[in-house]
């Protein structure tokens, strides 16, 4: 196999090869020494370039010289003055996943954290917008995995997102490092959150329903029967893997299976996942899925294997509602009788 090398600190000629088959591995700058690489577009004179001063590597970024800015190790088109505001970029500095735990899945875009196993760092996807032309992009977005604490390997998910209408380069860094939560913001104002416990919180708790009436036809009137709504029956209960479930004990709500044999509408199925400790008390079914295959454009049909658990949507506010209104309804029902037992006297 042919091995094709190219050496030196600099090149005084140029060399021009045309038609030419390199049939084997191809070594630029083995000697390691500070000259940069690069591949001219159509008009375009840096359309890749590997600055081997910085170690830092532009596609179509526009950059010159990627020292001369704060870049990431991988800028993919435009220039910021920030590191980071590429369409894709790179600024951990580990290389390899050691262990057979580690899995990286083919066609997806992996981040991986720093050498350094501190609390608080990790890899992050950030989202960026322009805020004004010939501006600094502003934070729109962030999608991280942060360290719990240093103990090596111990991680938590964490995503935050925002929308700014007025933004300011400092945005660009604006994401918050924690774990085992959600956020997202609209206006400059958190809006709502997800904590480690599952607990949500929001500004604004209400949750419109799509109630427009064009959109609707066969209006009628509803009364939901009083006998079925006495069939619904509160439990208390705990789980058998509290630490799914926010380590709650103690609960208060109601059975999946018997809102079902009531109200069917108000139950659902959820898959859970692959790594759930609930898992073990579901049996494994099946399910299927006919797709048009983007390839042949042939129509296919997709089988896996899956843990379906049932839900309620009635939750445990809910069943507190219920078995009050249940109670009161007992007490209606007592006063009837006794006002019927005293009108035939």
């Amino acid at each position: 196999m042919a091995l094709t090398k190219v050496r030196g600190s600099g090149v005084t000629s140029g060399i021009t090869i045309s038609g030419a088959d390199l049939d084997g591995a191809v070594t630029i700058n083995e000697s390691s020494a500070d000259v940069d690489f690069r591949v001219e577009g159509n008009g375009n004179t840096h359309l890749i370039h590997a600055d081997a001063g910085v170690d830092r590597v532009g596609i179509n970024s526009g950059a010159t010289d990627l020292n001369a800015g704060n870049y990431a190790v991988l800028n993919v088109g435009g220039v910021v003055n920030n590191a980071g505001q590429q369409a894709i970029f790179c600024t951990g500095s580990k290389t390899g996943y050691g262990g057979a735990s580690y899995k990286l899945w083919q066609n997806v875009l992996a981040v991986g954290d720093s050498t350094s196993q501190a609390s608080d760092t990790g890899g992050a996807l950030v989202f960026t917008g322009n805020y004004q032309s010939g501006e600094d992009q502003v934070h729109g977005g962030t999608i991280e995995v942060a360290k719990r604490n240093s103990t090596e390997g111990n991680y938590g998910f964490n995503m935050v997102g925002r929308t700014r209408e007025h933004g300011n380069a400092t945005m660009q860094i604006g994401f918050l490092f924690g774990y085992d939560r959600v956020q997202f913001f609209t206006a400059g104002t958190h809006r709502f959150n997800i904590d480690g416990a599952g607990n949500l919180t929001a500004s604004d708790t209400s949750i419109g329903s799509l109630s427009d009436e064009r959109l609707k036809t066969n209006i009628q009137d509803h009364t939901y029967p009083l006998d079925t709504f006495k069939k619904f029956d509160v439990k208390s209960f705990d789980w058998k893997q509290p630490t799914e479930h926010g380590d709650r004990s103690n609960q208060k709500g109601l059975i999946a299976q018997e809102v079902e044999k009531v109200d069917p509408s108000f139950v659902y199925e959820y898959e859970l996942g692959d790594t759930s400790k609930d898992r073990e008390y579901i049996p494994t079914s099946q399910v299927s899925k006919k797709f048009t295959d983007d390839m042949d454009g042939k129509e296919k049909t997709e089988v896996r294997d899956v843990k379906l658990a049932k839900a309620s949507k009635l939750n445990q506010k809910d069943a507190m509602y219920i078995s009050v209104i249940q109670q009161l309804m007992a007490k209606v029902e007592t006063l009837e009788a006794k006002v019927t037992a005293l009108e035939s006297k």
